[in-house]
Protein backbone atom coordinates (compact mmCIF):
# COMPACT_ATOMS: atom_id res chain seq x y z
CA UNK A 1 0.00 0.00 0.00
CA UNK A 2 1.37 3.57 -1.14
CA UNK A 3 1.96 6.00 1.63
CA UNK A 4 -0.66 8.92 2.27
CA UNK A 5 -3.02 7.29 -0.07
CA UNK A 6 -6.17 5.51 1.24
CA UNK A 7 -5.15 1.95 0.11
CA UNK A 8 -6.95 -1.39 0.35
CA UNK A 9 -7.70 -2.66 3.80
CA UNK A 10 -7.77 -5.92 5.66
CA UNK A 11 -10.13 -6.19 8.91
CA UNK A 12 -10.40 -8.50 11.47
CA UNK A 13 -12.47 -7.92 14.79
CA UNK A 14 -11.39 -7.52 18.29
CA UNK A 15 -13.89 -7.66 22.08
CA UNK A 16 -12.82 -5.86 24.97
CA UNK A 17 -14.42 -5.55 28.13
CA UNK A 18 -16.84 -2.27 28.94
CA UNK A 19 -14.11 0.70 28.67
CA UNK A 20 -11.35 -0.49 26.89
CA UNK A 21 -10.33 -2.35 29.84
CA UNK A 22 -9.06 -5.63 29.16
CA UNK A 23 -8.62 -7.69 25.41
CA UNK A 24 -11.12 -11.03 25.41
CA UNK A 25 -10.57 -11.70 21.56
CA UNK A 26 -7.96 -10.84 19.59
CA UNK A 27 -7.44 -10.81 15.55
CA UNK A 28 -11.24 -12.37 14.65
CA UNK A 29 -11.45 -13.39 11.01
CA UNK A 30 -14.24 -11.60 9.64
CA UNK A 31 -16.02 -12.31 6.01
CA UNK A 32 -18.16 -8.99 6.06
CA UNK A 33 -17.86 -5.84 8.00
CA UNK A 34 -19.29 -2.42 7.77
CA UNK A 35 -18.50 0.62 9.96
CA UNK A 36 -18.71 4.37 9.55
CA UNK A 37 -17.90 7.83 11.29
CA UNK A 38 -20.51 10.74 11.31
CA UNK A 39 -20.73 14.43 12.07
CA UNK A 40 -22.96 15.25 15.08
CA UNK A 41 -24.38 11.32 15.45
CA UNK A 42 -23.84 8.39 16.92
CA UNK A 43 -21.69 6.29 14.66
CA UNK A 44 -22.52 2.12 13.66
CA UNK A 45 -20.55 -1.03 12.90
CA UNK A 46 -21.43 -4.66 12.17
CA UNK A 47 -18.91 -7.79 11.52
CA UNK A 48 -19.89 -11.18 10.47
CA UNK A 49 -17.47 -13.71 12.06
CA UNK A 50 -15.20 -16.43 9.81
CA UNK A 51 -15.26 -19.70 11.21
CA UNK A 52 -18.18 -20.13 13.62
CA UNK A 53 -18.31 -23.49 14.56
CA UNK A 54 -15.15 -24.67 13.42
CA UNK A 55 -13.22 -21.74 15.49
CA UNK A 56 -13.15 -22.36 19.35
CA UNK A 57 -12.02 -18.64 19.41
CA UNK A 58 -15.03 -17.59 17.31
CA UNK A 59 -18.02 -19.60 18.85
CA UNK A 60 -16.49 -18.35 22.50
CA UNK A 61 -16.95 -14.89 21.01
CA UNK A 62 -20.06 -14.99 20.01
CA UNK A 63 -20.94 -17.08 23.39
CA UNK A 64 -19.46 -15.14 25.54
CA UNK A 65 -19.82 -11.21 24.36
CA UNK A 66 -22.57 -9.36 25.97
CA UNK A 67 -24.43 -5.86 25.00
CA UNK A 68 -22.89 -3.36 26.85
CA UNK A 69 -20.68 -5.20 28.69
CA UNK A 70 -18.35 -6.17 25.84
CA UNK A 71 -17.16 -4.17 23.14
CA UNK A 72 -16.04 -4.22 19.58
CA UNK A 73 -13.41 -3.20 18.26
CA UNK A 74 -12.52 -3.13 14.25
CA UNK A 75 -8.69 -3.39 12.87
CA UNK A 76 -7.65 -2.49 9.76
CA UNK A 77 -4.54 -3.60 8.84
CA UNK A 78 -3.36 -4.37 12.11
CA UNK A 79 -4.77 -0.77 13.42
CA UNK A 80 -8.29 0.03 15.08
CA UNK A 81 -10.18 2.49 13.39
CA UNK A 82 -13.31 2.08 15.24
CA UNK A 83 -14.47 0.80 18.30
CA UNK A 84 -17.68 1.05 20.58
CA UNK A 85 -20.03 -1.26 22.84
CA UNK A 86 -22.01 -4.12 21.28
CA UNK A 87 -25.56 -3.60 20.95
CA UNK A 88 -26.52 -7.20 19.21
CA UNK A 89 -24.68 -10.76 18.56
CA UNK A 90 -26.34 -12.99 16.57
CA UNK A 91 -25.66 -16.59 15.41
CA UNK A 92 -27.09 -19.27 12.59
CA UNK A 93 -25.29 -22.46 12.00
CA UNK A 94 -22.15 -21.62 11.16
CA UNK A 95 -22.66 -17.56 10.77
CA UNK A 96 -22.11 -15.53 14.08
CA UNK A 97 -22.24 -11.26 13.80
CA UNK A 98 -22.15 -8.32 16.48
CA UNK A 99 -23.73 -5.14 15.66
CA UNK A 100 -22.16 -2.02 17.70
CA UNK A 101 -22.59 1.65 18.28
CA UNK A 102 -19.32 4.19 19.03
CA UNK A 103 -18.98 5.20 22.71
CA UNK A 104 -21.16 8.22 21.92
CA UNK A 105 -24.58 5.46 22.53
CA UNK A 106 -23.79 5.59 26.35
CA UNK A 107 -25.32 9.51 26.50
CA UNK A 108 -28.59 8.29 25.22
CA UNK A 109 -29.29 5.47 28.19
CA UNK A 110 -27.66 8.13 31.06
CA UNK A 111 -30.05 10.61 32.72
CA UNK A 112 -28.92 14.36 34.03
CA UNK A 113 -28.52 13.19 37.78
CA UNK A 114 -27.56 17.07 38.94
CA UNK A 115 -29.17 20.36 38.39
CA UNK A 116 -26.71 22.52 36.17
CA UNK A 117 -27.51 26.06 34.89
CA UNK A 118 -25.60 28.26 32.89
CA UNK A 119 -26.11 31.81 31.97
CA UNK A 120 -24.67 32.82 28.84
CA UNK A 121 -22.16 30.07 28.65
CA UNK A 122 -20.04 29.00 25.88
CA UNK A 123 -21.92 26.12 24.38
CA UNK A 124 -18.77 23.80 24.27
CA UNK A 125 -18.79 24.39 27.54
CA UNK A 126 -22.15 23.69 28.78
CA UNK A 127 -21.52 20.37 26.19
CA UNK A 128 -18.59 19.41 28.21
CA UNK A 129 -20.13 19.47 31.62
CA UNK A 130 -23.48 17.17 30.36
CA UNK A 131 -20.97 14.73 29.02
CA UNK A 132 -19.10 14.76 31.90
CA UNK A 133 -22.21 14.42 33.98
CA UNK A 134 -23.20 11.58 31.79
CA UNK A 135 -20.63 9.88 33.12
CA UNK A 136 -20.45 10.21 37.39
CA UNK A 137 -22.37 7.71 38.27
CA UNK A 138 -20.58 4.98 36.26
CA UNK A 139 -17.58 6.49 34.34
CA UNK A 140 -16.72 2.43 33.27
CA UNK A 141 -17.30 2.95 29.25
CA UNK A 142 -14.36 5.72 29.43
CA UNK A 143 -14.66 8.30 27.21
CA UNK A 144 -12.87 11.44 26.99
CA UNK A 145 -14.20 14.41 25.52
CA UNK A 146 -11.93 17.40 24.32
CA UNK A 147 -13.96 20.70 23.53
CA UNK A 148 -13.44 23.98 21.69
CA UNK A 149 -15.13 27.50 22.28
CA UNK A 150 -17.76 27.86 19.87
CA UNK A 151 -17.72 31.57 20.69
CA UNK A 152 -21.62 31.08 20.45
CA UNK A 153 -23.24 31.62 24.45
CA UNK A 154 -26.11 30.55 25.26
CA UNK A 155 -28.01 29.86 29.10
CA UNK A 156 -29.53 26.56 29.49
CA UNK A 157 -31.18 25.03 32.72
CA UNK A 158 -31.46 21.15 33.53
CA UNK A 159 -32.54 19.80 36.50
CA UNK A 160 -32.05 16.33 37.96
CA UNK A 161 -35.77 16.03 38.76
CA UNK A 162 -36.84 16.78 35.09
CA UNK A 163 -35.13 13.22 34.01
CA UNK A 164 -33.79 14.59 31.14
CA UNK A 165 -31.78 11.76 29.14
CA UNK A 166 -27.83 13.67 28.45
CA UNK A 167 -28.40 12.51 24.51
CA UNK A 168 -30.99 14.45 23.88
CA UNK A 169 -29.92 17.27 25.23
CA UNK A 170 -26.55 16.94 23.71
CA UNK A 171 -27.90 16.65 20.58
CA UNK A 172 -30.14 19.82 21.14
CA UNK A 173 -26.72 21.87 21.60
CA UNK A 174 -25.27 20.91 17.99
CA UNK A 175 -28.35 22.35 15.88
CA UNK A 176 -27.05 25.64 18.02
CA UNK A 177 -23.52 25.75 17.48
CA UNK A 178 -21.34 22.35 19.20
CA UNK A 179 -20.10 19.77 16.32
CA UNK A 180 -18.73 16.61 17.91
CA UNK A 181 -17.68 13.66 16.14
CA UNK A 182 -16.50 10.45 17.71
CA UNK A 183 -12.86 8.90 16.86
CA UNK A 184 -12.16 5.54 18.92
CA UNK A 185 -12.59 6.34 22.68
CA UNK A 186 -12.57 10.53 22.19
CA UNK A 187 -15.05 12.70 21.49
CA UNK A 188 -13.91 15.90 19.56
CA UNK A 189 -16.52 18.94 20.36
CA UNK A 190 -16.93 22.33 19.71
CA UNK A 191 -16.43 25.05 17.32
CA UNK A 192 -13.56 23.37 15.08
CA UNK A 193 -12.98 19.72 16.19
CA UNK A 194 -10.43 19.02 12.91
CA UNK A 195 -7.82 20.92 11.10
CA UNK A 196 -9.33 24.09 9.77
CA UNK A 197 -7.97 23.94 6.30
CA UNK A 198 -8.86 21.64 3.71
CA UNK A 199 -6.76 18.53 4.05
CA UNK A 200 -7.21 17.63 0.69
CA UNK A 201 -8.60 17.82 -3.07
CA UNK A 202 -10.02 15.24 -4.58
CA UNK A 203 -10.84 15.44 -8.13
CA UNK A 204 -12.78 13.26 -10.83
CA UNK A 205 -9.84 10.46 -11.12
CA UNK A 206 -10.09 10.10 -7.33
CA UNK A 207 -13.63 8.43 -8.04
CA UNK A 208 -14.53 5.42 -8.80
CA UNK A 209 -17.30 6.39 -10.12
CA UNK A 210 -19.21 9.94 -11.06
CA UNK A 211 -21.08 10.55 -7.26
CA UNK A 212 -24.81 10.91 -6.16
CA UNK A 213 -25.65 15.04 -6.28
CA UNK A 214 -28.64 16.67 -5.23
CA UNK A 215 -29.64 20.52 -5.01
CA UNK A 216 -32.50 20.03 -2.75
CA UNK A 217 -34.54 23.66 -2.32
CA UNK A 218 -37.28 22.12 -0.03
CA UNK A 219 -35.70 22.78 2.99
CA UNK A 220 -34.70 26.40 1.87
CA UNK A 221 -35.43 29.18 3.69
CA UNK A 222 -34.16 32.78 3.36
CA UNK A 223 -35.73 34.19 6.92
CA UNK A 224 -35.44 32.18 10.02
CA UNK A 225 -37.05 32.34 13.44
CA UNK A 226 -36.89 29.98 16.46
CA UNK A 227 -38.37 30.20 19.37
CA UNK A 228 -37.20 29.19 22.84
CA UNK A 229 -38.18 28.72 26.60
CA UNK A 230 -37.19 31.50 28.01
CA UNK A 231 -36.83 31.25 31.98
CA UNK A 232 -39.18 28.46 31.88
CA UNK A 233 -43.06 27.69 32.79
CA UNK A 234 -45.29 30.67 32.90
CA UNK A 235 -42.17 33.24 31.30
CA UNK A 236 -41.83 35.18 28.29
CA UNK A 237 -41.03 33.09 25.58
CA UNK A 238 -37.52 34.07 23.58
CA UNK A 239 -36.79 34.25 19.96
CA UNK A 240 -33.94 35.05 17.67
CA UNK A 241 -33.91 35.61 13.93
CA UNK A 242 -31.61 35.78 10.62
CA UNK A 243 -32.42 36.51 7.75
CA UNK A 244 -30.51 37.21 4.40
CA UNK A 245 -31.55 39.54 1.75
CA UNK A 246 -29.43 39.15 -1.67
CA UNK A 247 -31.02 35.32 -0.81
CA UNK A 248 -34.60 37.22 -0.47
CA UNK A 249 -34.39 38.93 -3.20
CA UNK A 250 -32.90 36.01 -5.43
CA UNK A 251 -35.34 32.92 -4.43
CA UNK A 252 -38.50 35.34 -2.41
CA UNK A 253 -39.17 35.41 1.48
CA UNK A 254 -39.05 31.46 3.03
CA UNK A 255 -39.90 31.49 6.36
CA UNK A 256 -38.74 29.35 8.40
CA UNK A 257 -40.47 29.07 12.33
CA UNK A 258 -39.39 26.28 14.78
CA UNK A 259 -39.28 25.82 18.52
CA UNK A 260 -36.70 24.60 21.30
CA UNK A 261 -37.68 24.94 24.28
CA UNK A 262 -34.69 23.67 25.51
CA UNK A 263 -33.01 27.69 24.35
CA UNK A 264 -34.04 30.07 27.41
CA UNK A 265 -32.02 33.00 25.52
CA UNK A 266 -32.71 35.05 22.63
CA UNK A 267 -28.79 34.77 21.92
CA UNK A 268 -28.58 31.54 21.15
CA UNK A 269 -32.03 31.20 19.55
CA UNK A 270 -30.82 33.66 16.95
CA UNK A 271 -27.24 31.34 17.17
CA UNK A 272 -29.51 29.09 15.86
CA UNK A 273 -31.27 30.82 13.62
CA UNK A 274 -28.07 31.83 11.87
CA UNK A 275 -26.82 28.82 11.57
CA UNK A 276 -30.04 26.95 9.75
CA UNK A 277 -29.77 29.59 7.78
CA UNK A 278 -26.05 29.87 6.92
CA UNK A 279 -27.07 26.08 4.67
CA UNK A 280 -30.86 26.95 3.46
CA UNK A 281 -30.71 30.47 2.17
CA UNK A 282 -29.83 28.78 -1.37
CA UNK A 283 -30.63 25.13 -2.96
CA UNK A 284 -28.33 22.65 -0.79
CA UNK A 285 -25.66 21.13 -2.89
CA UNK A 286 -25.09 17.55 -1.14
CA UNK A 287 -22.95 14.66 -2.67
CA UNK A 288 -23.57 11.13 -0.95
CA UNK A 289 -22.21 7.86 -1.61
CA UNK A 290 -19.20 9.09 -2.98
CA UNK A 291 -16.72 6.29 -3.46
CA UNK A 292 -13.24 7.16 -2.91
CA UNK A 293 -10.77 5.23 -5.06
CA UNK A 294 -8.15 3.42 -3.42
CA UNK A 295 -5.06 5.56 -4.59
CA UNK A 296 -6.93 8.63 -3.09
CA UNK A 297 -4.29 10.74 -1.72
CA UNK A 298 -5.96 10.36 1.74
CA UNK A 299 -5.61 8.39 4.54
CA UNK A 300 -8.76 6.49 6.74
CA UNK A 301 -7.32 8.08 9.36
CA UNK A 302 -7.61 11.47 7.78
CA UNK A 303 -11.03 11.16 7.34
CA UNK A 304 -12.83 12.55 10.57
CA UNK A 305 -16.21 14.29 9.92
CA UNK A 306 -15.87 17.84 10.13
CA UNK A 307 -13.04 18.53 8.31
CA UNK A 308 -12.82 20.77 5.26
CA UNK A 309 -12.06 19.28 1.77
CA UNK A 310 -11.44 20.64 -1.55
CA UNK A 311 -13.36 19.24 -4.51
CA UNK A 312 -13.50 19.69 -8.45
CA UNK A 313 -16.11 16.92 -9.26
CA UNK A 314 -17.15 17.53 -12.93
CA UNK A 315 -18.83 13.73 -13.86
CA UNK A 316 -21.48 13.74 -12.13
CA UNK A 317 -23.46 16.18 -13.85
CA UNK A 318 -24.13 18.96 -11.34
CA UNK A 319 -20.99 20.12 -11.08
CA UNK A 320 -19.46 20.37 -7.54
CA UNK A 321 -16.60 22.55 -6.91
CA UNK A 322 -15.14 24.20 -3.81
CA UNK A 323 -14.15 23.32 -0.43
CA UNK A 324 -17.02 21.04 1.65
CA UNK A 325 -17.13 19.35 5.07
CA UNK A 326 -17.24 16.31 5.58
CA UNK A 327 -20.28 14.93 6.96
CA UNK A 328 -20.26 11.13 6.82
CA UNK A 329 -17.85 8.70 6.20
CA UNK A 330 -18.83 4.60 5.62
CA UNK A 331 -16.74 1.51 4.90
CA UNK A 332 -17.46 -1.57 4.02
CA UNK A 333 -15.43 -4.79 3.32
CA UNK A 334 -16.53 -8.44 1.85
CA UNK A 335 -13.66 -10.66 0.58
CA UNK A 336 -10.70 -8.85 0.90
CA UNK A 337 -12.55 -6.11 -1.34
CA UNK A 338 -12.97 -2.95 0.27
CA UNK A 339 -15.74 0.32 -0.18
CA UNK A 340 -15.14 3.37 0.97
CA UNK A 341 -17.86 6.16 0.79
CA UNK A 342 -18.17 9.64 1.84
CA UNK A 343 -20.41 12.46 1.89
CA UNK A 344 -20.28 16.06 2.22
CA UNK A 345 -22.66 19.12 2.44
CA UNK A 346 -21.43 22.63 2.68
CA UNK A 347 -19.84 24.53 5.09
CA UNK A 348 -21.57 25.96 7.94
CA UNK A 349 -24.05 23.15 8.43
CA UNK A 350 -25.22 21.71 11.59
CA UNK A 351 -26.28 18.15 12.32
CA UNK A 352 -26.39 14.73 11.39
CA UNK A 353 -26.89 13.74 7.48
CA UNK A 354 -28.99 11.07 8.32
Amino acid sequence: MALNTLGCGRYSAQVWTRGGADLLFADLPVTQVSWDRRLDDTSQASVTLAGLGRSAACFAAIRDANAWQHELAIARDGAVVWQGPIVTSNSQGVQGSYDARDVSAWWDHRKERVDREFALADLATIFQTLADDAMLADPSPNITVSTTPTSVLGSRKYLAGQHLLIGTQLRELSTAGVDWTVVGRNVLAGGIVVPASPIVRLNDQHLVAPPKVTKDGLAMATFVTTLGAGGGEGAAPVFGEASDADAIATYGLLDSVSSNDSIRDSTSAAATSASTLAISDVPVVQASEVGIDNGAPITIDQLVPGALIDVAWRTSGIEVAGTFRLSKVAVTGQGGAESVTITIQPIGATGSDG
